[in-house]
């Protein structure tokens, strides 16, 4: 009886070395799904160019409601303005609202994030970090966030931006 606990637990043993080496075709298959998703990701998102004073950003915006109404308003200029001081964020009013139907009420933007702000319609280029909002709807990204971000923060007086779609 000992020996066949023993012939089993030595399979046992075999197999699960087996099953926690992988082979180089599950890699294969493995780094393929990766890729897939990943690809699948970027198209689920739309590149437009961004450009504040004379620099040039490529930036992303998501598939989301608000995202793909400014998507269709493009190529528009915007002028956005400082909150106030040390307000870690740029805004610029819009002509008209966004539809936010069917969005989360909130979110928790990044530094180097494109949202809107529902409750008075402005989009917002956060360059630091801020808290979740209500009424906060993230629309996209700069690709390139530090340096959006640096430039972003040393605009103190009203700027231009012109956004594109790329």
């Amino acid at each position: 009886m000992k020996i066949k606990w023993l012939l089993l637990g030595l399979s046992l043993v075999g197999l699960s070395g087996c099953a926690s080496q992988p082979t180089a075709k599950s890699a294969r298959a493995s780094s393929a799904a990766a890729s897939t998703k990943m690809s699948h990701r970027r198209s689920a998102s739309t590149a437009i160019q961004v450009t504040i004073a004379g620099h040039r950003f490529k930036a992303h915006l998501n598939q989301s409601q608000p995202a793909k109404q400014l998507r269709r308003q493009l190529p528009t200029k915007f002028r956005f303005n400082g909150m106030g001081a040390g307000d870690p964020e740029k805004t610029s009013d819009l002509k008209q609202a966004l539809r936010v139907k069917h969005t989360p009420s909130g979110a928790d933007p990044r530094p180097g994030d494109i949202a809107y702000w529902a409750p008075q319609p402005r989009l917002v280029f956060y360059w630091g970090d801020v808290a979740y909002y209500q009424g906060i709807h993230v629309l996209g990204h700069f690709d390139q966030r530090r340096r959006a971000e640096k430039l972003i923060r040393q605009q103190f007086r009203p700027f231009t931006v012109r956004i594109t779609a790329d």
